[in-house]
């Protein structure tokens, strides 16, 4: 499924919306799109922007023409670069800032702007920028760019993406044309994954953080998912243990496993999601009520792991937020 099929299947209302800008001519200078984890926030904002660029739109992106490959080829600033060959193919007048791969700075920003204050260099004569998850802006970064939001040149439009909306300034949103996404029932986004050759172990765990069969298809793929799923799987068999023996089979077997900053962020996602099923009656799979049943406080527990996964974000050591918030789960063991 491409995005225009995920959009109209998925996602009728805020299809409904974009597509209406661009039929009445009413194209915002910058949109911003909402949505919980998981959703493909970002995918989207590529789609709109391969929109405004598109050789033959109808009037969305019909994502085969020569410029909307070349927008999908194009690298993110907050990347390093990917070799000579995808810089050329990419497209001159797009930038994408990725706040995924980390904080977003201030010099980013100012590269952004620097680079949207002269003259566009394709024929088309249009500027755009994707920014997603702009949440993850610093504060010198987030004053640049609310300056580039308050005076856009011509002809420049902009696709802000978030998770998080409540994080962002007032004067961020105020100034956007903000379009909410919905999370699609995970059963069926499950049942998409299976037909696309899934197993269904793999499916549902992944479903927790991915709102898309594609997503979670593409991840499943990944070697992170992989060493993943295998610290997963072993915190379940430590926490079906022996109390006395829990914390050291997690330090033997989880907290090694996960030195990579996104795998640990990935790891308590999956965790949270076990913690946040098995509060409710008849949620969560059969292995993680064995390994969750016997906590006193499963809630301030689910509220340790989220802010944990923060914490990592921000910047501590994967290791030891992992320690931390492992060793006070097993101490709520009874």
């Amino acid at each position: 499924m491409n995005v225009r099929e995920y959009l109209e299947r998925r996602q009728r209302m805020a299809l409904r919306l974009i597509k209406a800008s661009f039929e009445n001519d009413r194209i915002p200078h910058a949109f911003l799109l909402s949505g919980e984890p998981g959703i493909p926030l970002k995918d989207v904002a590529v789609f709109i922007a391969k929109s405004l660029l598109c050789d033959h739109p109808d009037p969305l992106a019909d994502e085969t023409c020569l410029t909307c490959r070349r927008v999908a080829n194009s690298v993110p600033l907050s990347s390093p670069s990917k070799g000579k060959k995808e810089e050329a193919l990419g497209y001159a007048d797009f930038v994408l800032i990725d706040g995924s791969l980390g904080s977003i700075k201030k010099e980013q920003a100012q590269d952004l702007a620097s680079s949207f204050s002269k003259t566009a260099l394709e024929k088309k004569g249009i500027l755009v920028y994707v920014i997603h998850l702009v949440e993850n802006m610093g504060t010198n970064a987030v004053n640049s760019i609310l300056k580039f939001l308050e005076e856009p040149g011509p002809n420049v439009y902009g696709i802000l993406t978030t998770e998080n909306a409540s994080k962002l300034l007032p004067t961020i949103r105020s100034r956007c044309e903000e379009i909410r996404f919905l999370l699609s029932p995970r059963n069926e986004i499950i049942e998409e994954a299976l037909s696309l050759g899934l197993n269904e172990e793999d499916a549902s765990l992944l479903a927790t953080v991915e709102n898309s069969a594609e997503g979670i298809k593409k991840k499943a793929g990944t070697k992170s998912f992989r060493t993943v799923k295998g610290a997963y799987d072993a915190a379940l068999r430590a926490f079906r243990g022996r109390k006395a023996d829990i914390v050291y089979n997690l330090e033997r077997e989880v907290v090694p496993a996960l030195k990579d900053k996104e795998d640990a962020r990935l790891f308590l996602r999956f965790l949270g999601s076990a913690l946040r099923s098995c509060l409710m009656p008849g949620e969560g799979g059969e292995a993680e009520r064995a390994a969750f049943r016997r906590l006193k406080n499963p809630g301030r527990d689910l509220k340790t792991v989220l802010t944990s996964e923060g914490e990592i974000k921000v910047g501590l050591q994967p290791a030891l937020v992992l320690e931390h918030v492992l060793r006070l789960l097993a101490e709520d063991i009874q």
